[in-house]
Parts: C-alpha cells; structure tokens; sequence
C-alpha cells in the first residue's frame, strides 16, 4: 500500500482453485524482496523483484503441511517452524522437505511460534494457555 497515493502498489493472491478463501500471516524475507505466507495448510514464496505486475499469482516456492498452519517463524538461517491445529510444531529447512515434527508440548491447537533472534530458542503459545520453550539446536 502506497500512503502517498492511497493506491495498492502489489497484492499476492493464492491460487483460486484452492478451498482457503484467506491468506495467513504474512513475513518478509531477506532483504524485503521475498515475502512468505500461510495460506491453509500451504506455505507460499513469492519472489517481488522483475515483477511488474500489481497482482502477483504465481509462487516461486511452495511447501505443504500436514494440517492448516496458524502462524510461522523463520529462524536460524532459513528453518521454518510451523505451529498447527494438530497441536503439532513442524520444523522444515526453507521450503525442502521432511518436516522434522518436534514432540507435543501443548495439549491443543498452537498458535504461534517466535524466536529469540540473540539465542537459539524457539517458544511457541497454544490454546491450552501454556507457552512451551524449545531448542532449536
């Protein structure tokens, strides 16, 4: 959005076919010319430079999960940790797969996940009011 002009300067719009009608949140990536998003139970990239076009469709990087993803962190140089309404936490290295699933912690759906970017943890908050403490060595 450009404050100036009051005018939309880029809008990402996941693919129609799929039956998510909203997109999650929302991180920039890098040096701000890449922004990821939750979109379901899909993790979506997409690539800002050479694009022209106001309304950019097509992801260049894409990552599916098991289940919807609530939120995302990336931490320690390009892992994902993605906080899900199976009350699991799914670890990944950027969009590559396996997801490495770390051991269940809260009792309902996670909500979301932060890092400590000074220290190697990763705290995640879930809908059972607990806050668990991970390692993310």
């Amino acid at each position: 959005w450009d404050l100036r002009t009051a005018r939309s300067v880029r809008m990402l719009r996941a693919a129609a076919a799929s039956d998510v009608a909203e997109l999650g949140t929302c991180r920039w990536v890098g040096d701000g010319s890449s922004v990821v998003v939750a979109h379901g139970s899909r993790l979506l990239g997409f690539d800002l430079r050479g694009n022209d076009s106001v309304i950019i469709t097509k992801a260049t990087a894409s990552l599916d999960c098991p289940d919807d993803i609530n939120d995302f962190e990336l931490f320690d140089g390009g892992h994902f940790a993605l906080p899900c309404d199976d009350n699991k936490i799914y670890i990944t290295a950027g969009f590559e797969e396996p997801h490495v699933t770390l051991a269940r912690k809260h009792k309902n759906i996670v909500a979301v996940a932060r890092c400590r970017p000074d220290h190697p943890e990763l705290f995640t908050g879930g809908f059972d009011c607990t806050v668990a403490r991970w390692d993310s060595k």
